[in-house]
């Protein structure tokens, strides 16, 4: 019997093995077997005490695994057959925006069925795949397409560069908002950050808008130049996370001069939740400003 996982029974014939398993086969094997649904249910009940990345069709998490590989792991329960059906899809966006020169540019985006990296045990689903090995991963997009064809039953999208977001909120103590609303907006260094605390995840499940308008408009692609505006909309787990009781997202600006930045949330039906109108200059403006009161008040 081969299996791609160690279980410490006296049917293991190659301890010595890393990867692959082989063992005695038989009367035997039911004791495997039972060790390996014993080993499933042992990590179900350790993922529920971990943090969730995202929750979507299914539960994502980010787990050290064997041998110090970084794995996301995907949880379902109750879970039935119908859950395991259709393509997995699963996208890494790196640090950086692209690839290092010479690594794995084929672990950027891959495809899979459940039956080659997953395994159901009682109601019990669990899929388990490595993270990129050589090159630092910022965000994971993810999701099910129907067994019936087209339509995705779900998606993802999640922050896993956590500690980029943290030290960047953290540098933001003491700096005055370019503007204020439901998140707090600052400017550094050609980033928009998006800042608020408190905060908690069903706070950022509506999509994000932002619009940015250039000071002349042949910057702006053709197909955006009837517009008069360039479109950077997003969904918060592409650019943020929750954390700490805080939501934060950061995002690059375009490389030119900016006038007008126009952003906030919108729902499903199209309806603006919220939405804030600012200047990039104003966030200079509003600082001396905020320094001149401070010194008469002094």
């Amino acid at each position: 019997m081969l299996a791609f996982e160690r279980y410490e029974t006296p049917a293991l014939l190659t301890p010595e093995h890393r990867s692959v398993f082989l063992y005695r086969a038989g009367a035997s094997a039911g004791t495997v077997l039972a060790a390996m649904r014993e080993a499933r249910r042992e990590e179900h009940s350790r993922l529920r005490a971990r943090t969730l990345v995202a929750r979507a069709g299914w539960d994502l998490h980010v787990v050290r695994g064997e041998g110090g590989r970084t794995e996301l792991v995907y949880s379902k329960s109750p879970c039935a057959v119908d859950d395991t059906q259709g393509l997995l899809h699963l996208r890494f966006t790196p640090v950086g925006g692209k690839v290092p020169w010479g690594r794995a540019r084929h672990l950027e985006h891959r495809s899979f069925f459940f039956h080659e990296v997953g395994a159901m045990v009682d109601d019990k689903c669990l899929m388990r795949v490595p993270l990129p090995p050589d090159w630092p991963v910022a965000a994971a997009h993810t999701g099910q397409t129907h067994p019936a064809g087209g339509a995705a039953s779900w998606r993802a999208v999640f922050q896993l560069d956590v500690d980029r977001l943290r030290d960047a909120f953290r540098a933001l103590h003491g700096e005055t908002p370019a503007a204020r609303g439901e998140f707090d907006m600052y400017q550094r260094h050609g980033v928009l950050h998006y800042a608020r605390r408190p905060c908690a995840p069903a706070e950022v499940r509506r999509r994000f808008f932002l619009h940015v308008v250039p000071e002349t408009l042949r910057v702006l692609p053709r197909a955006r130049r009837r517009s008069g505006f360039d479109n950077l909309d997003f969904d918060f787990g592409e650019h943020g996370a929750v954390f700490d009781g805080a939501c934060v997202a950061m995002v690059t600006l375009p490389d030119y001069d900016i006038v007008r930045i126009h952003t906030g949330q919108i729902d499903d039906a199209g309806v603006v939740a919220w939405r804030i109108d600012f200047a990039p200059n104003q966030a200079a403006a509003f600082a001396e400003e905020s320094r001149t009161a401070e010194s008469h008040a002094k």
